[in-house]
């Protein structure tokens, strides 16, 4: 299985490197870097792909960049982990500015309405959020999101005359596609069948454009409602590319949004679960054989082998971590043992809210000394996870701490990408499921291998 996935990935590459969409007609911009500190980087890169398009230091000012017609960005600095957002138009010129409280702006005002809708995306939920998620009535809720897409859409307006015809279409996107991004969200919570008429807001989005490119996720959430609308059943992953290519007339939109709906699959698991149900090595190996000319398969070349790194019957990752006390401890020092994989983080709630079910299902096994659970933590501070094993720290488990977490080989080779994350591993050190739902399947899973 691995040589044939690493033949198919040589292939990708070879393919890649004679038909790659990401080479297309462009001409020059100017961006303009002025800075209250004395050494400091502007990093420039495109939304979606996160591809450098150039940097900026304080010391040079000033520098030229390619782009398509209207590029959106994301401006970050060498010290800060603030983001703003960008547009950046061909033979135009971008003064990015950063004062003394480490804030971002440009001379644009496309830019400043720009990140005004994302950001008052994220106030918006936080100040409704109790009546938000308490309502019973959807009614009311989309009638809530339907004046704040009001309120957004009229203040775009009262400044079109500053705007050319790009900059208006894309920030309508912008509007429309965050608050439906939500909207869609918010249904799932709520458990609503895909044909409920609350799901209507997704028939009003727009037919692909080059917008698409600058938040897809919006399509995937409209394709996907469709299709069930449509459909009781997903036979394949292959029947929703086939969807995808069926309903995006453009190929270069097609392409590219297929290739962010397989980066979902592998990076964001929670994100579709139906579609997950059925992903596996075998429906991303038929996507590569079948998409070797795909220009954005760059995109998704490293977590593709992070996620067949990972997949069942794989030899699990020998992986290091350390416990409370400094001791260095290898996964190959359980070899013989069945082992339950838990990584979480003190962070994350819902980590914590299933944490005492695999601390019973730890208790359980405590006395079968071929069985062994490990909470592994992805926590990016390392005093915050000792701080809380001072209070809860688990009696029948291994308490273990990865540096550098999701981003160390340990995040890699098992692709953490969301946590919680269920791995079990059997005796012979081989992956038996990587995306266990939760400690009650793992334990369903651990009976039936005990008792084989």
């Amino acid at each position: 299985m691995i040589k044939k996935i690493f033949l198919i990935t040589a292939l990708w590459l070879l393919a890649i490197s004679c038909n790659d969409e990401k080479v297309k007609s462009s001409s020059n911009t100017k961006v303009v870097f002025e800075s209250t500190k004395a050494n400091d980087t502007l990093f420039v890169s495109e939304i979606i792909t996160e591809r450098s398009l150039g940097t900026i230091t304080s010391k040079e000012k000033e520098n030229s960049m390619a782009v398509g017609q209207l590029e959106m960005v994301t401006l970050t600095t060498s010290d800060s982990d603030i983001k703003y957002l960008a547009l950046l138009k061909p033979n135009s010129k971008t003064i990015v500015s950063r004062n003394r409280f480490d804030e971002l702006t440009t001379n644009k005002t496309a830019d400043s309405l720009l990140n005004y809708l994302w950001k008052s995306n994220l106030d918006f939920i936080s100040k409704n959020n109790q009546f938000i998620f308490s309502s019973k009535n959807k009614d009311s809720v989309r009638d809530l999101f339907e004046q704040f897409r009001l309120l957004r859409k009229r203040k775009i307006e009262s400044v079109a005359n500053k705007l050319n015809d790009q900059e208006v279409s894309l920030l309508n996107f912008q509007n429309n596609a965050r608050i439906d991004m939500f909207l869609t969200y918010w249904a799932e919570t709520q458990n609503l069948e895909k044909n409920d008429i609350f799901y209507d807001f997704v028939d009003a989005l727009e037919k692909p454009s080059a917008n698409l490119k600058t938040l897809p996720d919006i399509y995937l959430e409209k394709f996907n409602v469709d299709y069930f609308r449509k459909n009781d059943t997903l036979p394949d992953i292959e029947t929703f590319t086939d969807y995808i290519e069926a309903n995006v007339e453009n190929q270069d939109l097609s392409n590219f949004l297929k290739i962010i709906y397989f980066k979902t699959l592998i990076e964001r698991p929670s994100k579709l679960p139906r579609h997950q149900a059925i992903f596996d090595n075998k429906a991303l190996i038929i996507f590569q054989e079948t998409n070797k000319n795909n220009g954005y398969n760059y995109l998704i070349e490293k977590s593709a082998r992070d996620f067949s790194n990972s997949q069942k019957g794989e030899k699990a990752f020998n992986f290091g971590a350390e416990d409370s006390n400094g001791n260095k401890f290898k996964l190959a020092d359980l070899k013989g043992k069945t082992v339950l994989v838990d990584v979480w983080a003190t962070w994350c709630a819902p980590c914590l809210k299933e944490r005492p079910n695999t601390e019973k299902l730890a208790e359980k096994y405590s006395n079968n000394p071929n069985v062994e659970v490990l909470f592994v933590s992805v926590d990016d501070n390392k005093q915050k996870w000792k701080d809380f094993l001072k209070k809860k720290s688990a009696k029948f488990a291994m308490e273990l701490y990865v540096k550098d977490g999701m981003g160390s080989d340990f995040g890699a080779f098992y692709n953490i990408t969301e946590i919680p994350r269920y791995i079990l591993i059997d005796a012979q050190g081989i992956i038996a499921k990587s995306n266990i739902k939760n400690p009650l399947e793992a334990e369903t899973l651990i009976d039936a291998m005990l008792a084989d």
